[in-house]
């Protein structure tokens, strides 16, 4: 009865992909709206990147430049980057354009949920962190996250955590006070002072967390680092025995 009525509703309201807009088979060949292609595309990103900040590098770079070292590898997107920051290094899909893009921009304005879960296995499954220990989703401020109806960061890591198997802990940060979009702060200085004391770290929370571990700060997408640096600093300051990351959907290069 149940596939009755999915054919019913394909053949009345054939299924186009909420990314590309393309017509779609039937809703049992789409992935949270999204079709095989545009799944395909997000899966599949470039192979050489920077190691340091997993952003994928320029036709001018080889294979022999990647490098923890910004300077080495001639990487633009993390050579700003602060040697003090609360992170060590970051891992993404992709840059953060096309249906990277928009399956962000579906997940955190168009309110489909699915697709943080289809992010979140995309990029566990396409890294080997087999040191990673936990999981810690960049927290919304409460009247965000009820305005919202969920946090996009925790759907991702929820994905990742289904890939890879580690444990979420979501509760290990909070925001403690509301601040503007980072999308509205123009420059890097701007954003880290936006962030400034917004976030506070659990002990209890991360106690969960072996001493040494890695803590993989989840997030959809990374411009400055300024957020991640933000919930880094205020996990370090609770557990300077840890050591961060960043996990995030998409890097803006």
């Amino acid at each position: 009865m149940a596939a009755l009525g999915r054919a019913l509703l394909s053949f009345v309201y054939p299924p186009h992909c909420i990314l590309c807009d393309k017509l779609i088979g039937s809703w049992a060949q789409a992935e949270a709206g999204i079709c095989p292609g545009c799944v395909s595309a997000v899966r599949e990103q470039p192979r050489e990147r920077c190691l340091r900040c997993s952003s994928p590098l320029s036709t001018q770079s080889t294979p022999g430049s990647l490098a923890l070292s910004a300077a080495s590898s001639g990487c633009p997107t993390c050579a700003s980057w602060p040697v003090d920051r609360g992170f060590g290094r970051a891992i993404s899909l992709g840059a953060f354009d096309g249906p990277l893009r928009d399956a962000v921009h579906a997940l955190k304005f168009r309110g489909n949920r699915k697709i943080g879960g289809i992010l979140g296995r995309c990029l566990g499954a396409s890294h080997e962190m087999t040191e990673l220990n936990a999981l810690i989703p960049v927290p919304l401020h409460a009247a965000r996250q009820r305005e919202r109806g969920y946090n996009q960061a925790e759907l991702i890591g929820r994905g990742f955590q289904q890939a890879k198997e580690t444990s979420l802990i979501s509760g290990a940060l909070v925001r403690a006070r509301a601040t503007a979009q980072q999308a509205q702060t123009a420059s890097a200085e701007e954003r880290a002072h936006n962030l400034a004391g917004a976030f506070v770290a659990r002990g209890r929370e991360l106690e969960a967390i072996r001493s040494g571990g890695i803590a993989g700060v989840v997030d959809d997408v990374l411009t400055t680092g300024a957020t991640v640096d933000a919930c880094g600093r205020a996990i370090l300051e609770v557990r300077p025995d840890l050591r961060v990351i960043a996990i995030v959907v998409a890097i803006t290069p």
